[in-house]
């Protein structure tokens, strides 16, 4: 998936901060529809489309798997030392920090997650 959104942003000329950031909450949201959405083995589409320019870049992640919106999910309490900080955890706390914007609605039995990363002003 990586290298398909590396060459799509490549080739639409997105700025590489935007690309770095949009990779990871791109990676992020699909590790966890993959890993917690379904509570089975069959297999499940996951449709991602991707609008991108030099300086933003509109991702849209629709999935079939459990009702299921990061906006409401609660943030993990902030660690009081490096001991004490989990191991993963913390892709949504990644994409909410990236993503500029991020929506989320429920249409159809399916979860709808658009995600736009812009370039800093």
């Amino acid at each position: 998936m990586s290298e398909w959104f590396r060459h799509v942003a490549e080739t639409a000329g997105v700025e590489s901060d935007v690309a770095d950031k949009a990779e990871v909450c791109l990676n992020e949201a699909a590790a966890n529809i993959i890993l917690y959405a379904f509570d089975n083995d069959a297999r499940h589409p996951i449709t991602i489309d991707l609008h991108a320019a030099p300086n933003a870049v509109r991702i849209t992640i629709v999935d079939d798997g459990r009702p299921f919106n990061p906006l409401e999910a609660t943030p993990p309490p902030a660690p009081t030392s490096l001991e004490d900080a989990p191991i993963g955890g913390l892709g949504i706390q990644l994409i909410r920090a990236y993503a500029r914007k991020i929506q989320y609605r429920r249409v159809a039995d399916r979860n709808e997650l658009v995600l736009t990363v812009i370039a800093a002003c």
